[in-house]
């Protein structure tokens, strides 16, 4: 039987345009004939990408502490611009509070994310930040919305703090694990691991009634998550009430707060 195919040509050819990456040296062939190899980037929000840039420091957010792999990991956001735009740098680990407000800096092998079609940059384990002059004619910072959080200062009227557990393995969560026992099985992905292996998260709902609105308003009802609940313990020494979920409720009952949020999500909280 013929076959159907027919050989390539010159003409049989299709256009892609991407990045390229892992060049290859040139290699020789069966027949002789040069080629390399290569990988072709086509989308790149599945790609991490390194660049370095100097940039002035517009803004800096206070430190943060997030859970990472089940180790308490320190971050600060900062804001910095160049001659051309914005943009949010995260500092990670030793680099957290390593730069100053309206200081210009070379930043080495920064990682290019990006997240809820917002890119930014972070540093990975090979930044270097090192102070250099100041730029000229760089782009004038402008604040946004979204950077602009709403504060309410107020008392906590009811609030629900729910635990869960996180597989290091998959990184999915669940509600309930045997912690008495020494092993616990993920139920998503069945990988059987150490019980402390878990990472416990903790997610607060609450009620709050803010000091400055009339009485016969609504209370705001509130968000707080796993990362803003284990920053504030830390930062103010409650790290006990991580492990008992009922005294960390109680505590919010007893105490005034100012709560920073966005959409009701908040980002950081302080006592007064």
């Amino acid at each position: 039987m013929a076959s159907n195919k027919r050989p390539a040509s010159a003409t049989d050819s299709e256009e892609y345009q991407g990045f390229i990456h892992g060049l290859s040296p040139i290699k020789i062939s069966r027949t002789n004939s040069k080629y390399f190899d290569f990988t072709l980037q086509i989308n790149t929000s599945n790609y991490k990408r390194v660049l370095s840039t100097t940039a002035k420091v517009m803004k800096i957010e206070i430190p943060k502490v997030q859970m990472l792999y089940g180790n308490p990991t320190n971050l600060q956001d900062i804001i910095v611009v160049d001659n051309t735009n914005q943009i949010r740098i995260t500092l990670w680990d030793a680099l957290v509070s390593s730069v100053q407000l309206d200081n210009t800096y070379n930043f080495e092998n920064l990682s290019v994310r990006n997240f809820k079609n917002e890119t930014y940059l972070t540093t990975t384990k090979s930044t270097k930040i090192n102070r250099t002059e100041d730029l000229n004619n760089a782009v004038e910072y402008e604040a946004t919305a979204a950077e602009i959080p709403t504060t309410i200062v107020g008392t906590v009227t009811e609030i629900k703090i729910t635990q869960s557990y996180m597989c290091k393995s998959c990184t999915r969560k669940f509600p309930e694990i045997l912690t008495e026992e020494k092993y616990n099985r993920c139920t998503f992905c069945q990988m059987l691991q150490k019980t402390e292996n878990f990472v416990s998260c903790l997610t607060a709902t609450l009620n709050v009634e803010s000091e400055d609105e009339p009485e016969d308003n609504q209370p705001s009802k509130l968000t707080i998550f796993n990362t803003q609940i284990n920053n504030f313990c830390t930062l103010n020494n409650k790290e006990e009430l991580l492990k008992d979920h009922l005294k960390m409720e109680e505590f919010f009952l007893e105490e005034t707060f100012a709560f920073n949020l966005f959409d009701n999500v908040v980002d950081s909280f302080t006592v007064m």
